[in-house]
């Protein structure tokens, strides 16, 4: 058998225990900050953790304004796990924070429209527990833009 021949029986061999052992390489996991909405990543690759942080409109403003803060992470996505092809292997969902449902482009307006207090009493919801005051908050902010 030639070597042309092995390299690509090899290479079918490859793929063909790729497609039946869908094994998982890479998730990822995303996440933002309820106060300056800052977007955070968990990568898994072979193991290897990782994270990757994205910066935005919202999270400039939030600096500018408040300043410097501990972040409060909300999952915003379901975890997806891919095989080596990129073929997903597992898709994992749960409940969202309903920041997650809050455009950031409204977001920001309704700070840059508001009072002060406005402000200290939606980022004051969006850290409580109470996932009603939470939703009402996020409902506010919508009618604002109305």
């Amino acid at each position: 058998m030639n070597i042309r021949r092995k390299r690509f029986l090899l290479i079918l061999i490859i793929l063909a225990a790729a497609l039946a052992f869908p094994v998982t390489v890479h998730s990822r996991t995303k996440f933002t900050c309820v106060l300056c909405r800052s977007e955070r990543t968990d990568h898994s690759t072979f193991g290897y953790k990782w994270q990757s942080f994205r910066s935005n409109a919202m999270t400039d403003w939030f600096l500018e304004q408040r300043g410097e803060h501990s972040h409060h992470w909300a999952r915003t996505s379901c975890t997806r796990s891919q095989n080596a092809l990129g073929m997903t292997t597992k898709w994992a969902c749960g409940s969202y924070h309903p920041i997650d449902r809050l455009p950031i482009e409204i977001q920001l307006r309704f700070h840059e429209t508001v009072e002060q207090s406005a402000t200290v009493a939606f980022f004051d919801a969006m850290t409580s527990d109470d996932a009603d005051l939470q939703q009402k908050t996020i409902t506010g902010a919508w009618e604002h833009d109305d």
